[in-house]
């Protein structure tokens, strides 16, 4: 369903991160703070195999791209444990030359700590705005925010063995079978 022609960068992700970042990042932006778990996330939406932004589905539909030359797919984990070398390969793909000042500023401002100081420019603002006018919303109220924690396993810890189970059997069943990946790590 995308533009064809285009060159396309695709990040893939533990999907039980993936859970908790999207429950993180839509808890008081999408409802109300509080109101919803991660495990209403989990039934209701991420497992969800009728909904067009199934986490299961977008993986399905990129791994057969992975050798296309106009796809670059990177695994989240592999950028945090190598972000010099995650930088140096999208470099290289979109073709730009890249010096070391360069590649030292990009390396700057990807992290999270710039992220963090520099919140406004990584969020929804404009998109908050426009739906707290519309909603009757008091100006300013709070949502969830694009950048977190910038580290990976965290649904070892927010996700309850039953949801983790649940991911499991997704994987078994959406990409395990259908692209021969026993699971994420074999990704």
């Amino acid at each position: 369903m995308i533009p064809k022609g285009g060159r396309y960068l695709v990040a893939m992700r533990d999907p039980g991160d993936v859970l908790v970042s999207q429950f993180h990042f839509w808890n008081g932006w999408f409802f109300e703070a509080g109101s919803v778990t991660v495990e209403d996330i989990a039934h209701d939406l991420f497992l969800n195999q009728t909904l067009p932004f199934n986490y299961y589905r977008h993986l399905q539909s990129w791994w057969p791209q992975r050798r296309e030359p106009h796809t670059l797919m990177l695994c989240y984990e592999s950028m945090l444990a190598d972000p010099q070398a995650a930088v140096r390969r999208i470099a290289d793909f979109i073709g730009v030359p890249l010096d070391g000042a360069l590649l030292q500023r990009v390396l700057e401002q990807s992290s999270v700590e710039f992220m963090r100081a520099h919140a406004r420019q990584f969020d929804d603002h404009l998109l908050r705005d426009a739906r707290d006018a519309a909603c009757g919303l008091p100006p300013g109220t709070v949502g969830g925010s694009k950048v977190r924690a910038g580290r990976a396993g965290a649904n070892t810890t927010e996700l309850s063995d039953a949801v983790r189970a649940q991911l499991d059997a997704a994987w078994q069943q959406q990409i395990a079978g259908p692209q021969g990946l026993a699971d994420y790590a074999a990704l």
